[in-house]
C-alpha cells in the first residue's frame, strides 16, 4: 500500500471510530435527577448504565441484544409510557441469559412517571436477576415504583426451565415494590431467596396453576405492607426454621392461595394485623389456604397531617399502617414572605428532611420548619434606588449586572461591600444580613482655567465648566474637587507670560464622595482641550492630569471697547490698531502666512461658549454682530492665517430673551403658550430666565392666564 492509501485509510478509520462515537453517545440530557438521559436506542441504553445515571425513555425500545448488565452502578430508569422488549425467544431445552442483571452491589430504581410503561422478556430465564453468583457483594437492590415488568416466555421447555421464567428472581441483595405490576405468564412472578423484600403496593400474578405471585424461599426478612398478590408462598420445611423470623404480613390482599411448608399463616402475620375472607375472620392456624375469595390482611392506621406553621397553602394528609416507615415528601406549602425558606419537617422534637424514612408508631403531625434566608440589599448609593433578594445563610451570591439609573456623567464601575470592591460575578458568601452598593465611574471631568496672555500673570486657579440647559449656564457636574492647580510642572509657575513660549497647566483631582471613581474610560478636559493623565502618580480616587497650552506667537487682540456692545444684536469690533500689529508679526513668522495674507486666504472665526457661530473671509469685516443664540455666551475671536493663529479677548453676553419667547429657540410661537400652561399646571418648571421671558404683561410681575393670552397674540 502507498504512502496516500495509508493515510487515507487512517483518515476512513479516525472518521469511522468519531462516527460510532456519535452514534452510541447520541442520547440527549446529562444523567441527572433534573435533566435525565433520553434513551431511543439499546446502544445508548447499554451504554449510560455502566454509570450512575437517570435515565428516561423516549420511545420504545425493542432489540434483540445481550443482556443489560447494572454492575456497581447506580440507575434510574424512567420508563415513561413506553416499552423495553427484549424480542429474542427462547426455543428449545435451555436456559437462557436474563434480561438485565444487577451485580456488584448495583441498585436498579423503575418508575414509570406516565403510565402504561412496560419491561418484557420472552425468554426462560428471568427477567431482572438481582445477584446470583454476587456472594461478595450482596447490596444489590431493586426498586419498583411503577410500570409493569411481564415475563412473557411461552416456549415449551422443561418443567425445570419453565420454573426458571421469573418475572423478577432476587438472590443475592433486596427488592422494594411500591407500584406496578410484576407478572410472569408460566412462573412465580417474584422470586425471592435472599435479604430483604419490603412490599408496599403493586399487582403480583402468575397465569400458571401451580405458580405463585410471590414466593418466598427460605428467607427470613420480608415486610409486606401492601399490594395485590395472586398467591403467595412461604417455603420452610420444619418449625426450627421459623426461628428468629422477620416475616411481616402487616397489610395486603391474597387471591388464590396461601402456601407454607412449616408453622401457619400466623407465624407470618404482624402482630396487631387481621385476616379476613369474605368478611369473617380467617383460621390463623392454617398454613394452607385455597381462595375463591380474597383474603384481605388489614392492620391498624395512624393518620399524618402536615401543619403550614404559619406558611401558605395546604397538603393533603395521609394514612400509614402501624410501624411502618414514611417517606416525608417534598414542603407543597410556600413562605410566608420571600425572606423565609424551607429547612424540613419537625415531630416529636426532631427534625426531618424530605426523603427521611420515619417509623409511624401513632398519628402524627409534621410541622413545616422555616429558616430566615439574609437580606442582601443593592442601593444605586446615590438616589433612592434599591432592591432585595434572600439568599440561604453561608451560600455563594454571583453578583449581577447592576440595573440601576446611573447619575448624569456616569456609568456603573463595582459593587461595594464593606469596603471592598466587586466586579459582576464575583462569588461572595452570605453569612448574615448584607448592603451591597452600586459605585459609579466618572465619564468626563471638565476644569475651566484663565489661558495664558502675554504680559499677564498665571490665574493659579481651576473652576468647574458649564454647560448650557432650558438656556441658563449650569454648572457641569463632574463630581470632582480641584486639590490644587496651576501653571508648571514640578512647580508654581508665577512669573508673566511671555512671548515664544508654552505652558503646561496642572491640576490635581479628587473624586469628591464614596460612590465615585475614575477608570481608563474617564475622559479629561481642561478648556474643552482633551488633558493627560499621569498614570503613575493617579488612583481611581485621585488624577493628575496636564495640558499644554500652544506658544504664545502674539499678543491677544483686544475688542474696541468704545464701539462695541456686548449684548444681543450688539456690534463687536476689533481694535484696529492691534489687529494691524498681529497681523504684521504673523506675515513675519511665516512664510505660508504670508502668501495665504497676501491672497485673501485667511479668516475670523467666531465663537460662542466654544461652538463655532460665525466665519468670515473679508479682511475688513472686522466686527461681528450677535446673534440670539448667543444669549448668556462667552464670545472670542481666532484671526486663522494660514499655519498661524491668533486669539481674541473673552467677553460674556448678558443673558436675553424675547418677551413670550419661553423655549428660547428666537421665535414666540403657540409652543411657548403650552410651555406656560404646564408650568401654571404644576407639571413643568421654568427656569428663571424662562420666567423672565413668560412676563409679557406690562406692569405685571406674576405669571398668570394674562401672559398666555398675550403670548397667543403675539
Amino acid at each position: 500500500m502507498n504512502s496516500s492509501k495509508k493515510k487515507f485509510a487512517v483518515i476512513f478509520t479516525v472518521m469511522a471510530v468519531m462516527l460510532m462515537q456519535a452514534l452510541v453517545f447520541a442520547q440527549t440530557g446529562s444523567g441527572t435527577k433534573n435533566n435525565p438521559y433520553i434513551i431511543t436506542t439499546y446502544t445508548e441504553l447499554a451504554n449510560c448504565i455502566k454509570g450512575d445515571c437517570y435515565i428516561k425513555l423516549g420511545g420504545n425500545i425493542k432489540y434483540n441484544g445481550n443482556p443489560l448488565y447494572i454492575h456497581g452502578t447506580d440507575v434510574h430508569l424512567d420508563l415513561n409510557g413506553h416499552i423495553l422488549e427484549n424480542l429474542n425467544v427462547t426455543s428449545g431445552n435451555f436456559r437462557s441469559i436474563e434480561m438485565i442483571r444487577i451485580s456488584g452491589n448495583g441498585k436498579l430504581t423503575i418508575d414509570d412517571s406516565v403510565g402504561g410503561g412496560q419491561m418484557i422478556s420472552n425468554q426462560n430465564n428471568a427477567l431482572i436477576l438481582v445477584g446470583y453468583t454476587d456472594t461478595e457483594n450482596k447490596d444489590n437492590k431493586l426498586t419498583v415504583n411503577g410500570g409493569s415488568i411481564m415475563n412473557n416466555n411461552t416456549g415449551l421447555q422443561s418443567n425445570d426451565d419453565k420454573y426458571s421464567s421469573y418475572a423478577v428472581f432476587v438472590y443475592n441483595g433486596a427488592v422494594e415494590v411500591n407500584d406496578g405490576l410484576i407478572y410472569s405468564k408460566r412462573c412465580n412472578a417474584l422470586y425471592v431467596t435472599d435479604d430483604m423484600a419490603i412490599i408496599n403496593g403493586g399487582t403480583f400474578k402468575s397465569d400458571e396453576n401451580d405458580s405463585y405471585g410471590i414466593d418466598v424461599y427460605y428467607n427470613k426478612n420480608v415486610e409486606i405492607n401492601g399490594g395485590d398478590i395472586y398467591g403467595l408462598k412461604f417455603l420452610f420445611t420444619s418449625e426450627s426454621q421459623l426461628e428468629n423470623l422477620k416475616i411481616k404480613i402487616k397489610e395486603c390482599n391474597i387471591y388464590k392461595k396461601f402456601r407454607t411448608g412449616a408453622g401457619s399463616l400466623a407465624n407470618f402475620l404482624a402482630p396487631d394485623s387481621s385476616a379476613t375472607i369474605n368478611g369473617e375472620p380467617a383460621d390463623t392456624s392454617r398454613g394452607t389456604f385455597s381462595l375463591t375469595s380474597p383474603m384481605v390482611i388489614k392492620a391498624p392506621h395512624f393518620n399524618i397531617s402536615f401543619n403550614a406553621n404559619g406558611g401558605k397553602g395546604s397538603m393533603d394528609s395521609a394514612s400509614i399502617i402501624q410501624g411502618a416507615s414514611f417517606v416525608l415528601p417534598e414542603c407543597g406549602f410556600t413562605p410566608s414572605e420571600e425572606k423565609y425558606e424551607f429547612a424540613g419537617w419537625k415531630a416529636d422534637g426532631k427534625t426531618y428532611t424530605p426523603g427521611d424514612s420515619v417509623e409511624i408508631t401513632k398519628d402524627t403531625e409534621f410541622r413545616a420548619v422555616w429558616n430566615r434566608k439574609c437580606a442582601v440589599q443593592f442601593f444605586d448609593n446615590w438616589s433612592s434606588e434599591s432592591s432585595v433578594v434572600y439568599i440561604t445563610p453561608n451560600e455563594q451570591l454571583a453578583l449581577p449586572y447592576c440595573t440601576f439609573t446611573p447619575p448624569a456623567n456616569t456609568g456603573f464601575y463595582k459593587w461595594q461591600s464593606n469596603g471592598v470592591l466587586y466586579d459582576v460575578g464575583d462569588e461572595i458568601t452570605i453569612t448574615k444580613d448584607t448592603k451591597i452598593y452600586a459605585t459609579w465611574y466618572v465619564k468626563k471631568v471638565r476644569k475651566i482655567v484663565k489661558e495664558p496672555v502675554i504680559g499677564e500673570t498665571p490665574v493659579n486657579s481651576a473652576k468647574n465648566a458649564t454647560e448650557n440647559i432650558g438656556g441658563e449656564a449650569v454648572e457641569f457636574v463632574d463630581y470632582s474637587l480641584v486639590n490644587s492647580a496651576h501653571f508648571g510642572l514640578d512647580s508654581v509657575q508665577t512669573e508673566p507670560f511671555e512671548i515664544g513660549k508654552d505652558y503646561t497647566f496642572t491640576i490635581h483631582l479628587l473624586a469628591n464622595s464614596d460612590p465615585y471613581y475614575y477608570t481608563d474610560d474617564t475622559v479629561y478636559y481642561i478648556n474643552d482641550n482633551i488633558a493627560k493623565l499621569d498614570k503613575e502618580k493617579s488612583s481611581t480616587k485621585s488624577a493628575f492630569i496636564t495640558y499644554t497650552f500652544p506658544m504664545l506667537m502674539y499678543a491677544q487682540i483686544p475688542f474696541d471697547k468704545e464701539n462695541s456692545t456686548y449684548a444681543v444684536d450688539g456690534t463687536i469690533k476689533f481694535d484696529k490698531n492691534v489687529l494691524d500689529d498681529v497681523l504684521s508679526a504673523i506675515c513675519k513668522n511665516s512664510d505660508a502666512a504670508m502668501m495665504a495674507y497676501i491672497a485673501d486666504d485667511w479668516c475670523y472665526e467666531w465663537y460662542a461658549d466654544g461652538e463655532l457661530v460665525y466665519t468670515s473671509q473679508d479682511i475688513n469685516d472686522i466686527s461681528f454682530t450677535v446673534p440670539y443664540d448667543c444669549s448668556g455666551k462667552t464670545i472670542y475671536a481666532v484671526l486663522v492665517c494660514a499655519d498661524q493663529i491668533a486669539k481674541s479677548e473673552e467677553v460674556s453676553i448678558p443673558a436675553f430673551y424675547y418677551k413670550g419667547d419661553i423655549d428660547h429657540d428666537g421665535y414666540v410661537t403657540d409652543k411657548d403658550a403650552v410651555y406656560l400652561l404646564k408650568y401654571l399646571s404644576g407639571t413643568y418648571d421654568l427656569t428663571e430666565s424662562q420666567k423672565t421671558a413668560a412676563r409679557v404683561t406690562d406692569g405685571d410681575t406674576d405669571i398668570d392666564m394674562l401672559d398666555v393670552i398675550a403670548i397667543l397674540n403675539i
